[in-house]
Parts: structure tokens; sequence; C-alpha cells
């Protein structure tokens, strides 16, 4: 599924943000999705309805080979955010949720993950 596919390679480049091989990233991104696919298009994926569809299919107890659903969901808020900061603040994305992940509403990270499940927290 392209939703599992993305997420880790999203979350492998942030976890290795200081040792990630840019030009290996933008090769599996190719590889995985396409040609005319960037790191960008991905993250701008991963906050569209397609990806929160193929997200919301996925059964409680989804794993793939340590990949679970928290595990996306990270993923996808990162996209947010990725997307709603763009550089000096720009959105590049009007998916689902990226308005809401402008950095300006000073949301914590609990309350973003609160926001994609439609929660409120107290």
């Amino acid at each position: 599924m392209k939703i599992v596919t993305g997420a880790k390679i999203v979350i492998n480049s942030i976890i290795n943000v200081h040792t990630t091989d840019w030009e290996l990233v933008d090769k599996s991104i190719k590889d995985e999705f396409g040609a005319y696919w960037s790191y960008t298009s991905l993250m701008q994926w991963l906050t569209g309805k397609k990806a929160w569809k193929e997200f919301e299919s996925l059964p409680e107890d989804f794993e793939d080979n340590g990949i679970n659903k928290d595990f996306i969901k990270i993923a996808i808020t990162m996209a947010n955010d990725y997307c709603a900061n763009y550089k000096n603040g720009g959105k590049i994305s009007n998916g689902y949720k990226v308005e809401s992940f402008k950095e300006d509403y000073g949301l914590s990270l609990d309350e973003k993950f609160a926001l994609l499940d439609n929660k409120k927290l107290n």
C-alpha cells in the first residue's frame, strides 16, 4: 500500500535526517511511486484524502514489519506540518487537515494527533 511505503520513507528520512542520503531517498520515491514523484509530492500526497482513506481502511491491529497505524499517523502528522509550514510559512497543499497545522496555531504534537482523530483534548 502506498500509505505504508510513504510512511516508511518519511519516518526514516526524519529519524536519520543528519545522515540521510537524499539522492537515495529520491530514488526510492521514484522507484515506489513513479518518475515524477519527489519528497515534496510524497508529503503532499500524505495530506490528501486518498492517503487518509488508505489509512482508515487499515485494521486497527495492522502491522507490517514493525509498521503499525500509530507509525503511519506520525508520518501523516509530519506531512501535514511540512506542507502547512513550508518555506517562510507558506502552505504547499490543500490537503485534508493542512490548514490546522500552521505553526501560528501553536498546537502541541498531542493536539495534532488528536486533530487527525477528530478528537478534542481536555
